[in-house]
């Protein structure tokens, strides 16, 4: 089995877990790298959202936001 189907698979199996255990994770000092770069109500590709926590936030604030996840049962469970 590749390193693809491996995480694919890892991420699958845990995905309920995975996701209550970063829901919570502080991740404003990242979006304040790159948010500013985004115009208002600019568009956001989420490239491996897992549970969708940061495709909420940007929402949020007004951005458009396209997400997706490779894992299926991640994006089952999208916030």
């Amino acid at each position: 089995m590749d390193l693809k189907a491996n995480t694919t698979l890892y991420y699958n199996m845990y995905a309920e877990d995975f996701a209550e255990n970063t829901l919570s994770v502080d991740m404003s000092a990242l979006y304040q790298c790159f948010l500013p770069l985004i115009p208002l109500q600019g568009h956001i590709l989420d490239a491996g959202c897992g549970s969708g926590r940061d495709a909420k936030y940007f929402q949020s604030l007004g951005y458009e936001v396209s997400a997706f996840d490779a894992s299926s049962e991640l994006a089952l469970n999208l916030l």
